[in-house]
């Protein structure tokens, strides 16, 4: 396991004043469906986007829809790649600056192995790419993730995003400060 430095007292204080802002909690009788589906029982993408999944805002639950119904036609690679020539970054600077190791990112842009990330190796990515949150929000719907409002983790990396902040090494500390597992592939 990583060794972490201590989290800055001023910066556990704006962490936790932006989770008590941010971060929604989810009772035992919230109704979240988990699959939407039409006659045939598959998916149904359109319906999918209709519902708003819980915390999204009506973009991003298009973004994933459409970015659910197309996940089978393309391969991921072509999404990082978009995002390198977007953001006019070297693959090394993304990978190193998510934490992610050469070989992960290798699978990952190999047209022919049609790999997905992992939400976490996604998030990573998104602090590699030192992406925004809409980006980053665009970005997890392409790997058929979103950013749960419910989840302290994704609301801490959404914080360090929203503040311009991609030090890797910075976001872990505070997800460690706070009890949960730091990002990347080591």
């Amino acid at each position: 396991m990583a060794e972490f430095y201590p989290l800055p007292p001023d910066v556990r204080r704006r962490i936790e004043k932006w989770l008590k802002e941010h971060l929604e909690e989810v009772s035992a009788s919230d109704d979240i469906p988990s699959v939407v589906t039409h006659d045939g029982g598959e998916p149904d993408i359109n319906a999918f986007a209709r519902l708003r999944p819980h915390g999204l805002s009506p973009t991003a639950s298009a973004r994933l829809a459409a970015s659910m119904s197309e996940m089978v036609e393309e391969p991921f690679a072509n999404e990082l790649n978009r995002w390198l020539e977007r953001k006019g970054l070297d693959a090394v600077s993304v990978y190193k600056g998510a934490g992610v190791t050469k070989q992960v990112w290798a699978k990952l842009r190999s047209v022919s192995e049609m790999r997905k990330p992992s939400k976490d190796t996604a998030l990573a990515l998104a602090v590699g790419f030192k992406m925004t949150p809409d980006e980053a929000d665009t970005f997890l719907a392409s790997a058929g993730y979103a950013f749960s409002p419910t989840s302290r983790r994704d609301t801490i990396v959404r914080f360090y995003l929203a503040h311009s902040d991609w030090d890797i090494l910075g976001i872990n500390t505070a997800l460690f400060d706070f009890g949960e597992k730091p990002l990347g592939e080591r």
